[in-house]
């Protein structure tokens, strides 16, 4: 019986918070949240539960799950985290680094009780989250965390993760 294959795990979403003067909007991710601008340079200043970390240049900022981190994140050069784990992961898109501007430049993994801030201008700027966007204007400050909601995937025993990570891009 295929059903006796299965195992469901629970995994923890995302939750981001976009704040504007007026309003609070949530949204939530399985994968990853992050906040893009192709078209011109994105600057925002990054904070780790509300201490000041670094000022940030380039075209976006995402920050992933260890569910995504082998999807979107890997391909920036991130980190493929054991999804055992409910961590956060912080990955540059694209950074400036020259002699005016300076940031980390690698991705950062950090605990799950912890909070990544985004405060700027983020007026024309697009916030992604899985396989949606949202245009946002008039915001001006973005929180990141692991939420309390979660999901249930159907895993089959048969398949770790890791026979999973080596079939994707192993062989």
């Amino acid at each position: 019986n295929n059903i006796e294959k299965l195992t469901c795990k629970k995994h923890k979403l995302l939750e981001g918070e976009l704040e504007n003067e007026h309003s609070i909007t949530k949204i939530y991710a399985l994968n990853e949240i992050r906040i893009e601008n192709p078209f011109h340079t994105l600057e925002a200043n990054v904070y780790f539960d509300d201490e000041f970390f670094e000022l940030f240049n380039g075209n976006g900022l995402m920050v992933s799950s260890s569910i995504g981190s082998s999807a979107y994140n890997k391909s920036l050069g991130g980190a493929v985290v054991d999804t055992s784990l409910d961590v956060l992961e912080l990955t540059e898109i694209a950074t400036i680094q020259n002699n005016i501007h300076r940031s980390l430049g690698s991705s950062l993994i950090v605990s799950n009780r912890s909070k990544i801030s985004f405060i700027g201008d983020f007026n024309n700027v697009v916030v992604g989250y899985d396989n949606n966007t949202l245009p946002i204007n008039n915001y001006k400050k973005i929180n990141i965390k692991i939420s309390e909601k979660e999901v249930k995937i159907l895993h089959d025993k048969n398949r770790s993760n890791w026979k999973i990570l080596k079939d994707s891009f192993i062989y």
